[in-house]
């Protein structure tokens, strides 16, 4: 009797070990694979030339250039845009699907555009760790890309980023000029004695 027992207790452990193995396999073969390290995508990411202003778009649709990239629309409700010959909607939810991915494998240039530039740069670095090479994104939204690019090109809105900073932030320290230096003013102590009278008591 205690053989049997000491067999069932062998083989339920070796049934719990072979569950557990089991469990890591498929995570392991489920989780998302990236091509490049955590530095690689910084470095390219924080390249200017992925970045695509407005004047250099106009420049590239005036020299047929924008024929070479497939433009891929981040936007969950995307509207045919006329301007761009090869357009690809992948909604920025199903980026990493593998349907989408082996999509946007089949193209070699891709410009990204989105809600937002975030949403488009985010997107970029998605793709650069997946290991996609010519991969670029269009400043602001699509929106702005539509009205103030494509159906007429605003000289104005040459250089525009919409989600760049706002505000001189040194300015809003006292101890720090607008270019970033320290002042040099010391800080004021003030002067004499001040007597402070409490009311009320125990």
């Amino acid at each position: 009797m205690e053989n049997l027992n000491d067999k069932m207790l062998t083989n339920a452990a070796l049934l719990f070990v072979l569950v557990i193995l089991a469990v890591i396999l498929i995570q392991w073969g489920m989780a998302p694979s990236y091509a490049l390290t955590n530095q690689q995508v910084q470095e390219t990411v924080t390249n200017k030339d992925k970045l695509i202003l407005p004047y250099q778009l106009n420049e590239m649709i005036s020299s047929n250039q924008l024929d070479a990239y497939t433009v891929v629309d981040l936007r969950e409700k995307a509207e045919p845009i006329g301007a761009f010959k090869k357009v690809i909607n992948v909604p920025f939810a199903n980026l990493l699907s593998k349907a989408s991915l082996k999509q946007l494998n089949n193209e070699e240039s891709l410009l990204l555009m989105g809600d937002s530039e975030s949403q488009a740069m985010m997107a970029m670095n998605l793709l650069s760790a997946k290991g996609f090479k010519n991969v670029f994104v269009l400043s602001n939204d699509a929106d702005f890309i539509q009205n103030n690019v494509l159906t007429g090109f605003k000289p104005a809105n040459a250089d525009t980023r919409s989600e760049k900073a706002r505000f001189a932030y040194p300015r809003f320290f006292k101890n720090e000029a607008v270019g970033g230096t320290k002042g040099t003013a010391a800080p004021t102590i003030p002067s004499g004695t001040v007597v402070v009278k409490a009311a009320g008591g125990c």
